[in-house]
């Protein structure tokens, strides 16, 4: 990338680049540039540039092609941007109630975008928010129903009955919550559903095909090497496999083969490279290559139209005994895997017949050497 950034976003465009947009830089502070990742080229270019800046924000498709930026824009601003991949040109739309930062967007079955949580930071302290709709025909903000615990740092996930599931995150207090809540579009309302069995923040959700949700680390009293399943069809909550190191701001992609790819974030004592791979058809976790660059917190990945994942920007933190500083970085990586997903593991019942082949040609060789020969 051609700017250092961490806290900003990554938009797969319906014409297969990737829209990068606003977060952090360590010089600069909150931005307001954009840019766009060519797969085809691997080139990085210039796109128009936001009227506000913005980090720590979310970003949208919807289903005109257009992105919606909104969240933590400069000095508190409940800016709201729309941009336009035909022209990478951004314009203005309607504000929020509120500037909300660490806040989660949905976009409905119904085109409209559903926003939850986040907080407001002000000299008198941090308050987390409610929930508001983004109509796209209208440009304009509504109130909907108001989730029972406010919260921010969770996650929010689309499932297959349309309903939204709102996962832990920080409380009103502070403190990690381990509760969760569904949304219906169709009534706007709230409803409570099971709890996860860990308190966790700052961790990823992930929809599985089977319908099922994934979470995965985040923080607790440390960074978690937890993992836990939410089933839909009963509202309960299971512990799956452990991943092999704790994980918190890290990134959880969802790849074609059904294998959940996690890279980076924090770790046991600190930031981290690796990456692992979750198989929701056994629950369990395998080491994945390491990312060949810096380790990274706090950055994107996103899902390619070629199956490859791209790993873009983030932050590092350097010490030497004597002092310590954080960084951003311009730089990106890419993940294929298609080179993982097409290594065949053995069934057990090839394993079998490999063993029995082996156990064959030691016979035969035994055997001729004491002048035998095997007929048919």
């Amino acid at each position: 990338m051609a700017m250092a950034r961490f806290d900003h976003t990554a938009t797969l465009l319906p014409n297969g680049q990737v829209l990068v947009v606003g977060g952090y830089n360590n010089s600069k502070g909150s931005l307001a540039i954009a840019e766009l990742y060519d797969p085809a080229t691997g080139n990085w270019s210039a796109t128009g540039s936001l009227a506000n800046t913005h980090a720590g924000h979310t970003a949208t498709l919807l289903p005109n092609g257009q992105v919606l930026v909104t969240g933590w824009g400069c000095c508190g601003s409940a800016a709201a941007e729309l941009y336009d991949p035909a022209t990478g040109v951004w314009s203005v739309t309607g504000e929020q109630t509120q500037g909300d930062e660490d806040q989660t967007a949905t976009l409905l079955p119904n085109g409209q975008v559903l926003v939850v949580g986040g907080h407001y930071t002000s000299i008198y302290g941090s308050f987390p928010l409610s929930a508001e709709l983004y109509d796209p025909a209208t440009g304009s903000w509504s109130a909907t129903g108001s989730p029972a615990i406010l919260r921010y740092h969770h996650t929010a996930t689309l499932l297959p009955n349309g309903q939204v599931l709102v996962v832990g995150g920080d409380g009103e207090n502070g403190n990690g919550l381990a509760s969760a809540e569904l949304y219906d579009p169709a009534t706007g309302s709230w409803s409570a559903t099971g709890s996860m069995i860990t308190a966790r923040t700052e961790h990823t959700a992930t929809l599985l095909p089977n319908g099922q949700v994934l979470v995965v680390g985040g923080l607790g009293n440390v960074p978690l090497a937890s993992a836990e399943l939410y089933d839909p069809a009963t509202g309960s909550w299971s512990a799956t496999g452990s991943p092999i190191t704790p994980h918190a701001y890290h990134t959880a992609t969802l790849l074609p083969n059904g294998h959940v790819l996690v890279v980076g974030g924090w770790g046991k004592t600190a930031i981290q490279s690796s990456a692992e791979l979750y198989d929701p058809a056994t629950g369990s976790w395998s080491a994945a290559e390491s990312l060949v660059g810096l380790p990274r917190i706090r950055h994107t990945a996103t899902l390619l139209a070629d199956g490859r994942v791209l790993v873009a920007g983030g932050y590092y933190i350097v010490g030497n005994g004597f002092s310590i500083y954080s960084t951003s970085f311009t730089d990106a990586e890419l993940y294929d895997s298609a080179i993982i997903s097409a290594v065949a593991v053995p069934t057990l019942a090839e394993w079998a017949l490999a063993l029995l082949a082996l156990a064959l040609g030691m016979l035969i060789t035994a055997t001729a050497r004491r002048g035998l020969r095997w007929r048919l």
